[in-house]
């Protein structure tokens, strides 16, 4: 996976790089004051948020198992989110720019704190469902090495009701 974060790494800093462009280099709005706390809270937020994705992704795209990289895909997800919910309203309190600082910063806290706890919840989610999937494979092991055992029992037992019993343990583990 770790091939694959290259090209993501390159959409993400040319979104970053857009985005600074244009919130940056754009013209103030007609009689009213651009670079205003409102404005900077907002920009403020939405780079906290882009550098938040980023580590998500980081964290998603880490490991070379697919299995593992499947369980992260809602880290990638919920930052996508978080970063769009944090967009809009970044956006907002960098557009509305007599909106008051404080209410500006408010309202961006709220979403990055919500997109904060959807991300751990998915993460340990993920960690979760890891750990039992691996507490699976153990045990299936476990039942196919006892299968393959009982199975060769049959092999040594020297007499027909021996043979019998001996598969049906076989039978017995194999269904199990």
């Amino acid at each position: 996976m770790k091939k694959v974060f290259n090209p993501y790494m390159a959409i993400w800093f040319v979104l970053l790089v857009i985005f600074n462009v244009i919130a940056l280099v754009s013209p103030g709005w007609i009689g009213i004051e651009k670079l205003t706390p409102s404005f900077w809270t907002g920009f403020a937020f939405i780079m906290i948020s882009f550098v938040l994705q980023l580590g998500c992704a980081l964290k998603a795209f880490a490991t070379d198992d697919i299995q593992k990289f499947f369980y992260n895909i809602p880290l990638i997800r919920i930052s996508y989110a978080g970063l769009i919910a944090t967009f809009i309203c970044g956006g907002l309190c960098m557009f509305l720019s007599l909106l008051w600082g404080w209410v500006a910063a408010s309202i961006c806290i709220i979403v990055l704190a919500i997109t904060i706890i959807a991300l751990l919840k998915g993460g340990a989610a993920g960690e979760l469902v890891g750990e039992i999937d691996d507490e699976i494979k153990e045990e299936t092991y476990f039942v196919k090495l006892y299968t393959i055992k009982a199975a060769e029992l049959e092999t040594f037992a020297k007499t027909e009701i021996a043979k019998a019993e001996a598969k049906k343990i076989a039978e017995d583990f194999r269904y199990s």
